[in-house]
C-alpha cells in the first residue's frame, strides 16, 4: 500500500471470532466450524497469533534494522508513520536481556541492565536514529529489547533482537563416550540409542533408557510434490575414527547425500545436500517422523511464542518460550498459542516427551524454519487452509508455506502466498541430542 501509486488503505473485516454458546451442548462455544466471523481475537479476547502480525506491521513506529550484528553502534533506525505525532512526544526504553538455556530447569528471561533512550526530533512521515546509549560490553548479551510509549502511556512498539549468539551446548559436557556395541549402525551413548538403515542411511529409530522415543525415520524431503523418500540407489558407508562414529549415504541418482556424526557426549550432528522436486513449490525442506502421542511439551529460543507461515511472519517476538501440546484449530478451538506449526528463527528447540526424556534440536542458523508436527485446520474450512508435508512430524523448512483466509485461496493473496521457483538443491546441517529432561541445569 505504501509503495503503490494506487493504495488507498484497506479494511479489517472483523475484530473477534464470533460464536455461540450452547446451552443445549454444555455451553459449547459453536461457530458452525469455519464459517462464522473470524477476527484478530478469540470470543473471549483470546489474542490470536494474527493480532500480534497487525500490531507489529501498524505500528506508528517502524525500524528497517532486522540483525544488531550488521549495526556499527547503537544507533536505531526509525521511521515516523504517525500522521500528526513527533516522536521526541514518545518515550523510548532498552533492556539487555538474558535467556535461560536448554539444560536449565527454569524458561527465564533476565533483565541484566535496562536504561530509556532520549528520543530525537522525527516529523510524522520523517525517518531518523534513536541513539540508545548503552554500555561498552552490550553486544555479549543475549538480546536487546526495545520498547516505547506514546505521551498517554500506550505501548505502540516493541523489538527484540538477537545479540551473541547463544551457545546451547555450553552446559553439556561430561558425558559417556560412544559405544558401539560392535555394530556402526546401531548407537548408544548413555541412555541414547540411535539406530540407521544400512540400506539407506536414514535414522530407524531412537530410544532413551530402553524406551521409544518417537523420533524416527530421516531425513527425507518434503515439498509440495510428494516424493518417495527412499527413492534411487543409495551407497551407505559407516566408520569409526576415535570416538566418532560416521555414516555417509550418497543417492546416485540424484547426487543427494547426507552424513551422521555421532560424538562424544551423545551430540548426533546431520549434514545434507539434497535435490528438490522441479517446479513452482509451496514450500520444501527435510523432514523426520515424530509421533504426535510421544509429545509433552516444547521449549524454545527464537520467534514465538506464536507460529509463522511465509504471507504472515511478522508478529512473532525474539526470545525464550515454552508451551506444552494442544489441538488448537484457529477461529474453533481457541487452545492458544497453537503448539503445532512452523517456528521462526529457532536457535535451539527441546522437544519433551511423556517418558520423561527430551529431544533437543539446534538447527543451523542460516536456515531455522522448524515445523512441528501437522497444525490440524477444520474439518469444514475451504479457503483457510495450508498446503503442509502429508507425512513426518518434525521438519526444517527451507521454504515456508502460506495460508489462506476464510474468503480467499492462498494464490489470491499475493506475490509472499504464492507458489516459489524450487532450487536444484538444499543443504544444511543439524545437532540434535536426546537425554534425560534436565534438573537445575544438570543432566
Amino acid at each position: 500500500i505504501r509503495a503503490s501509486q494506487y493504495g488507498a488503505g484497506g479494511i479489517l473485516w472483523c475484530w473477534a471470532d464470533e460464536a455461540i454458546v450452547r446451552t443445549d451442548q454444555s455451553n459449547r462455544l459453536d461457530t458452525a466450524g469455519n464459517y462464522s466471523a473470524d477476527g484478530l481475537v478469540g470470543p473471549h479476547g483470546e489474542k490470536e497469533a494474527s493480532y500480534f502480525t497487525v500490531q507489529s506491521i501498524w505500528s506508528p513506529i517502524q525500524t528497517s534494522l532486522t540483525n544488531l550484528f550488521e549495526a556499527g553502534d547503537d544507533e536505531i533506525p526509525l521511521r515516523n508513520d504517525f500522521l500528526f505525532t513527533d516522536l521526541k512526544s514518545c518515550s523510548f526504553a532498552w533492556s539487555l536481556l538474558n535467556y535461560s538455556g536448554p539444560f536449565s530447569s527454569k524458561t527465564e528471561t533476565v533483565i541484566a541492565q535496562s536504561g530509556e533512550a532520549v528520543a530525537p526530533s522525527i516529523a510524522p512521515g520523517e525517518s531518523g536514529f534513536l541513539p540508545l546509549g548503552l554500555p561498552k560490553d552490550w553486544r555479549t548479551y543475549d538480546a536487546l529489547e526495545l520498547t516505547a510509549c506514546t505521551a498517554a502511556g500506550n505501548s505502540v512498539f516493541r523489538k527484540v533482537w538477537p545479540l551473541s549468539p547463544p551457545d546451547p551446548l555450553k552446559a553439556y559436557a561430561g558425558r559417556k563416550p560412544v559405544v558401539a556395541d560392535g555394530n556402526l549402525f546401531n548407537l548408544h551413548c548413555g541412555d541414547a540409542e540411535w539406530r540407521f538403515s544400512p540400506e539407506t542411511g536414514r535414522l530407524i529409530s531412537s530410544g532413551l533408557a530402553g524406551k521409544p522415543a518417537g523420533f524416527s525415520d530421516g531425513p527425507f524431503v518434503v515439498s509440495s510434490v510428494q516424493t518417495n523418500p527412499a527413492a534411487g540407489e543409495w551407497k551407505v558407508d559407516s566408520k569409526r575414527n576415535g570416538e566418532t562414529v560416521e555414516i555417509t549415504a550418497r543417492n546416485k541418482t540424484d547426487d543427494s547425500n547426507f552424513r551422521w556424526r555421532l560424538e562424544p557426549g551423545g551430540l548426533l550432528a546431520l549434514s545434507y545436500h539434497f535435490a528438490v522436486p522441479e517446479g513452482n513449490q509451496n514450500f520444501w525442506g527435510i523432514g523426520f517422523d515424530l509421533d504426535e502421542s510421544s509429545v509433552r511439551a516444547k521449549r524454545w529460543q527464537g520467534g514465538g511464542p506464536y507460529r509463522i507461515w511465509n504471507n504472515r511472519r511478522r508478529g512473532p517476538v525474539y526470545g525464550v518460550w515454552e508451551n506444552e501440546f494442544n489441538r488448537g484449530i484457529s477461529g474453533e478451538v481457541w487452545d492458544l498459542p497453537e503448539f503445532s506449526g512452523i517456528f521462526a528463527d529457532v536457535r535451539w528447540m527441546a522437544i519433551e516427551l511423556h517418558t520423561g526424556g527430551r529431544l533437543l534440536l539446534i538447527p543451523d542458523a542460516s536456515v531455522n524454519d522448524i515445523g512441528v508436527l501437522r497444525p490440524p485446520n477444520s474439518a469444514t474450512a475451504k479457503a483457510a487452509v495450508w498446503d503442509y508435508p502429508v507425512r513426518g512430524g518434525l521438519f526444517v523448512f527451507h521454504q515456508v508455506p502460506s495460508v489462506g483466509t476464510k474468503f480467499k485461496d492462498v494464490d489470491r493473496m499475493g506475490p509472499q502466498s504464492r507458489a516459489q521457483a524450487a532450487p536444484a538443491f538444499i543443504d544444511g546441517t543439524l545437532r540434535f541430542i536426546l537425554s534425560p529432561k534436565p534438573v537445575d541445569g544438570q543432566l
